[in-house]
């Protein structure tokens, strides 16, 4: 039974994506913590057409712990130009995320992570931000874009173990073409980079 529907719009290749969690069986209220099972993704053309249609079981046991569905959070993206990226996000239990990435054309799994996190919050004018922090840096905060990013990238990975070790937000933007800018910003407000992978 699905859980949750999600839509990701594939402009670059004029299709879509529907995705979400599912579980064995409903709860008798509206939000009871569930059992998660995994996720599902289907993929339809422009016309509306079914083109395929996976689910993906996640066994892990932190996964399958009874959640709030308002603690697991899921999200997709372009990740290079054939691969679509799912992650889920535990704010529940043990702060994990899951991440996974799936060829569009044939829909099969081709490389996934399971990464813990700490919590932050940054505020960004009247916005509360939800931020990670991760132990192989201590000193640097990550939006999900950037914290999905560092833990399926190398290049991206192998570069932050180059910086110094001071205060340092990246946030990530990723471009329909799979592409994706990391914005750097150190603590000096007016000192930042932006690079592109």
């Amino acid at each position: 039974m699905y859980k949750s529907t999600n839509f990701y719009i594939d402009n670059v290749n004029k299709s879509y994506f529907v995705f979400g969690t599912y579980i064995d069986k409903k709860e008798k209220k509206l939000y009871a913590r569930a059992k998660y099972k995994g996720f599902y993704v289907s993929k339809f053309n422009k016309d509306g057409t079914l083109l395929w249609h996976k689910q993906f079981p996640v066994t892990e046991e932190d996964f399958r712990k009874p959640k709030a569905p308002n603690l697991l959070s899921i999200h997709a993206c372009s990740y290079g130009a054939d691969n679509l990226m799912i992650s889920l996000v535990d704010y529940d239990y043990k702060n994990k995320s899951w991440i996974y990435n799936i060829n569009k054309d044939t829909g099969e799994l081709t490389s996934s992570v399971v990464a813990g996190f700490d919590r932050r919050a940054i505020r960004d004018g009247q916005n509360i931000k939800k931020m990670f922090k991760v132990d192989d840096f201590k000193k640097f905060t990550f939006d999900k874009a950037a914290f999905d990013f560092m833990n399926m990238n190398a290049d991206f990975y192998n570069y932050l173990k180059t910086l110094p070790n001071k205060k340092t937000i990246f946030e990530g933007y990723y471009f329909e073409s799979g592409d994706i800018m990391i914005y750097q910003e150190n603590s000096k407000k007016d000192n930042y980079i932006i690079l592109k992978f």
